[in-house]
C-alpha cells in the first residue's frame, strides 16, 4: 500500500463501485463526472452574458445554483416579453 495506490469508491449518482488511484472528481465515476461537466457547460452557456460574478469574477456555481440563476433570468425575461407583436401585414 503505497501512497498512490488504488482505493475504491462508490459513485454517489448511480451506485456504481470503481478504483482510482487520486480522487479529485469528488465521489463521481467517470461516466457521472462527464455528464455532470456537460450540464454544467450547458447551463453556463445559457447564462453567459447575464450573471456578473462567472462572467467577471470567475465565481463557479453548483449545477443546482446555476439552474436557479437560469429560472430567475427566465421568469424576468417572461415579465418583459410582448404578448402583441407587430404582423407582417402591419410592417
Amino acid at each position: 500500500m503505497g501512497l498512490f495506490s488504488k482505493k475504491t469508491y462508490v459513485c454517489e449518482k448511480c451506485g456504481k463501485t470503481y478504483e482510482k488511484r487520486i480522487n479529485l472528481n469528488g465521489n463521481l465515476c467517470e461516466a457521472c463526472w462527464k455528464m455532470e461537466q456537460d450540464r454544467r457547460d450547458e447551463l453556463k452557456n445559457e447564462n453567459k452574458g447575464y450573471n456578473y460574478y462567472m462572467d467577471v469574477r470567475y465565481k463557479e456555481y453548483s449545477s443546482d445554483e446555476m439552474e436557479e440563476i437560469v429560472k430567475h433570468k427566465n421568469v424576468l425575461l417572461e415579465k418583459f416579453q410582448l404578448t402583441d407583436g407587430i404582423s407582417r401585414t402591419e410592417l
